[in-house]
């Protein structure tokens, strides 16, 4: 096992302010040790200090392939567990849903939990929210290229003004999905032969 320093950045929700604009809004970034187990996956290393800064609301997905089961992926999140798997056309079985559902699922339901939480806050009569988007690839207006394209088509249904139905439409572009697939983001990647 390896010891690694990992830095944390944690965005949470606050339900208690009252302005649109601050919804959602409050960050901090920790440093904390952690070690890399056999299967290369970041542990925290201290729980006490994890406790501390919150890195329990911090997001961690172990995915697996088996070399027998052709493009089929096994991901397990906290006490979950599911398949992901691509179309038959492109050589998987379809025993689960393909990664970019999941990313539309995320951010669907990243969506309709805001959008339901923040209502609940309000004491507004939201009852139902449906979330429907798709993914296409359209021209760059800006230059070559292409670039993705994320619809997002919201019905609500509730005994709601058309002011809180705005309200809601401005809260959709608040939820924690939405501003980590458009806000600034870093991803890194390590890798190692487990033989």
């Amino acid at each position: 096992m390896q010891d690694r320093l990992l830095r944390i950045c944690l965005a949470t929700t606050d339900l208690s302010r009252k302005s649109e604009d601050s919804f959602i809004t409050s960050s901090a970034c920790h440093e904390i040790d952690t070690l890399t187990n056999q299967s290369g996956v970041s542990e925290i290393k201290d729980n006490a200090q994890a406790k501390k800064i919150g890195a329990n609301n911090m997001s961690q997905v172990l995915v697996k392939a088996k070399s027998k089961e052709n493009y089929k992926q096994d991901v397990k999140a906290g006490a979950h567990s599911w398949v992901v798997d691509i179309p038959k056309d492109k050589g998987g079985e379809e025993t689960g849903p393909d990664p970019h559902d999941l990313l539309l699922g995320a951010l669907g339901a990243c969506t309709s939990i805001t959008l339901k939480m923040y209502a609940k806050k309000k004491g507004w009569d939201l009852e139902d929210v449906s979330v429907n988007l798709v993914q296409e690839e359209i021209d760059n207006p800006n230059g070559p290229g292409k670039l993705n394209k994320i619809s997002r088509d919201i019905k609500v249904s509730g005994n709601l003004t058309e002011e809180q139905v705005q309200s809601l439409r401005s809260i959709a572009d608040k939820c924690p999905i939405h501003k980590l697939l458009e806000g600034p983001k870093e991803i890194t990647t390590s890798i190692a032969n487990g033989k």
